[in-house]
């Protein structure tokens, strides 16, 4: 498709959807306001209103520059104009330090599966467009990405017990654009898009000019499909290494000491940063990052990574093995208040409350010290660094439960997403 052609999304998502249906709950729109997005909204209502698909939609609010507010209101004005209900979700806790950017994602998701579990929503939609796979193509190989990075993102995945997809992978930004103004329809353009302090803004620049090479987006894309094809060949390896060399123990990962051998075999890394983009959230780690993480765990230090801690631990009656644990410091201000109508998800896992609906001012929050000295005898199953990152409830200072430390007091936790590999026993 040229970017001078009207691209056709409604098309797009119906392919989608009939590829990937619902599990019987609704469809969610996350709605920026940005023509990607937006396009997404209109096709999804005209899509809704032909197959009589429950919809609704939410707006992240990050707060990050003036304005924002108004446009996630702007976004929400639209949306009732269509009969689609709308929520803006704030992003409170931004970090003052750090990587924003990456911070940012991690609230998007957050924010936005704990918005599809309340409202029964069982399949959330992006707007990533072809223009996004180019320039994570191109981002990627600045990083030295290996097949993974490189391959194309995922049209459809499961996570936060929620369903994600992306529909509009093979539909460029312009042709989105194009099928909107036919249409008298407005988009918001976010003017950070354009600043050239951010990695995406200096890849789209870097775009126009190796399209004279060739380098086009649809070079690139094509070059991301050759990528995820070669990525189902070493998953499907992966899983089968997984049978043998990785076990699951109350939210733990637990490794073979094969699986530290990395630069000699290329399943060991993939079932290692699994381990640690399941527990930790944030992405996949770059490849210097986990060589350094496994040599420190193979000299029998700890190493942390990528919001995780990796432990040695003898595999059976082998030493050298290695246990992958959420980092405390990575939950420690990670609060969300106890509902009484149903599940929470605190960090990476699902917390139901007990029959007997809960009373008082409750929050879930990590376990930590304080709440490891409360208890009445500390349980031997799991080491003290993974129950001090596992969630809790409190009153106050008081602590009311630790399901995973032995306390559950009539509550549970389940992972929010099951490990994305099968695994053996």
């Amino acid at each position: 498709m040229t970017d001078r052609a009207a691209a056709d999304p409604v098309a797009a998502l119906a392919a989608f959807l009939d590829l990937y249906p619902t599990a019987g709950g609704g469809i969610g729109i996350a709605v920026s306001g940005g023509s990607d997005s937006m396009a997404l909204l209109h096709a999804a209502a005209l899509l809704a209103r032909q197959r009589s698909l429950p919809l609704t939609a939410a707006t992240v609010d990050h707060r990050l520059r003036a304005g924002s507010d108004a446009e996630a209101r702007q976004v929400g004005a639209v949306c009732t104009g269509l009969g689609v209900g709308h929520a803006i979700l704030p992003w409170a806790d931004a970090p003052g330090h750090g990587n924003l950017q990456q911070a940012a994602r991690q609230a998007r998701r957050r924010l936005l599966s704990a918005w599809a579990l309340r409202e029964g929503v069982s399949l959330v939609l992006l707007g990533h467009t072809a223009d996004d796979v180019a320039e994570t193509v191109l981002l990627r190989l600045a990083r030295g990405s290996g097949v993974d990075g490189l391959a194309r993102m995922r049209a459809w995945w499961m996570a936060d017990g929620v369903a994600w997809g992306r529909p509009f992978l093979d539909l460029p930004r312009a042709g989105l654009r194009r099928w909107l103004a036919d249409r008298g329809k407005t988009w918001i353009d976010d003017p950070s898009n354009d600043d050239l302090r951010h990695d995406r803004a200096r890849a789209r620049r870097l775009m126009e000019a190796l399209a004279p090479l060739g380098l086009t987006r649809e070079r690139l894309c094509r070059t991301a499909g050759h990528m995820a094809r070669a990525r189902e060949v070493l998953e499907a390896a992966a899983i089968g290494r997984a049978q043998t060399d990785l076990r699951i123990e109350q939210g733990d990962v637990l490794l073979s000491p094969r699986c530290l051998h990395l630069q000699a075999d290329e399943t060991a890394g993939r079932l290692l940063r699994a381990a640690l983009e399941w527990i930790g959230g944030s992405g996949k780690p770059r490849w210097e990052a986990l060589l350094r993480a496994a040599a420190l765990v193979q000299r029998g230090r700890r190493a942390a990574l990528g919001g995780c801690t990796l432990l040695p631990e003898p595999w059976g009656a082998a030493p050298g093995g290695v246990r992958v644990t959420r980092e405390m410091r990575a939950v420690a201000g990670l609060s969300v208040p106890v509902r009484s109508d149903g599940p929470m998800i605190w960090d990476r896992w699902t917390i139901v409350p007990p029959e007997a609906s809960p009373t008082g001012d409750l929050r879930v929050a990590a376990l930590g010290p304080a709440g490891l000295a409360q208890l009445a005898s500390v349980p031997r199953n799991l080491p003290a660094v993974s129950l001090m990152a596992s969630p809790a409830i409190w009153t106050g200072d008081c602590l009311v439960a630790a399901p995973l430390a032995g306390g559950s007091r009539g509550w549970s936790c389940t992972p929010a997403s099951p490990f994305p590999l099968p695994v053996g026993s």
